[in-house]
């Protein structure tokens, strides 16, 4: 029995180790590879009455490394860093549809929805790249073609980003607000436990869309809740969504038409 105690402190003090502090909510980066330091704690607690407790913490933790670390492979550097999302740039062939619904849906709904933020961040980074590089082609296209350095002159230069833009923005039921999405950091933008996930399998089985083949972008904070449009990867408006109740209402007959503010 003593044996087994010590076996079980000797787990739990390698558990700790793997957080950034005693609230045990956000795991440091810099610790990940020891998770075979706990594999092999967990080892020593087999045949113990501590095992099976053990083991749902060390299986939760070790999907919640592999979801993290899956995440940040698809960017420059490190996205989700001791918990915590922070700038980074995606990679050109990062692919976010590759990511299977079992390494993104970890259990832990906060965990889910900083996942779910950087993913959309990812995306957009990479439709902001597709269309500035078309954008290049298009202008380089039209120099080729120029016969004469008077006509190079008189070329128009291409639109900016946001006039060429796919997403169909106009169609928006909520009205865009810029100084409420300059507001990156507010609560107000933070989703609600579940609703992404729960928006996304309804849309999946309307057939809106497959996998992950969305694009989110704020929209407004109105009364206090973050509003997203969700769009297809073509640009097509679907949906405004309330990110804090899960509300959402587009142009479609048939489902809500009112707007919730």
């Amino acid at each position: 029995a003593e044996k087994a105690k010590k076996a079980k402190k000797a787990f739990d003090d390698a558990y700790a180790a793997l957080f950034t502090d005693d609230t045990k909510t956000k795991l440091k980066n810099s610790e990940f590879d020891k998770i075979s330091v706990l594999k092999e704690k967990l080892d020593d607690l087999k045949g113990t009455d501590f095992y099976d407790a053990a083991k749902k913490q060390y299986d939760t933790v070790a999907a919640h490394i592999t979801a993290i670390k899956a995440i940040n492979a698809l960017f420059e550097k490190d996205v989700i860093v001791d918990g915590k999302k922070v700038s980074g740039t995606v990679k050109a062939d990062a692919k976010f549809d590759s990511l299977s619904s079992d390494v993104l849906n970890t259990g832990d709904a906060n965990l889910d929805n900083l996942l779910q933020s950087v993913i959309t961040d990812g995306k957009n980074q990479l439709a902001a790249k597709a269309q500035s590089s078309s954008q290049a082609q298009a202008a380089a296209n039209s120099a080729s073609q120029t016969e004469s350095n008077d006509k190079a002159a008189e070329a128009k230069p291409a639109a900016p980003a946001s006039d060429n833009s796919n997403l169909q923005r106009d169609k928006s039921r909520v009205p865009y607000n810029d100084s409420a999405i300059a507001d990156s950091n507010n609560p107000a933008w933070t989703f609600g436990d579940g609703v992404l996930e729960k928006i996304v399998s309804t849309s999946q089985a309307r057939g809106y869309f497959s996998g992950n083949d969305y694009i989110l972008e704020k929209v407004n904070i109105i009364n206090g809740n973050g509003y997203y449009n969700m769009f297809r990867k073509d640009g097509t408006y679907l949906f405004s969504i309330n990110c804090k109740t899960g509300y959402f209402v587009g142009n479609g007959s048939g489902h809500s038409d009112a707007l919730d503010y």
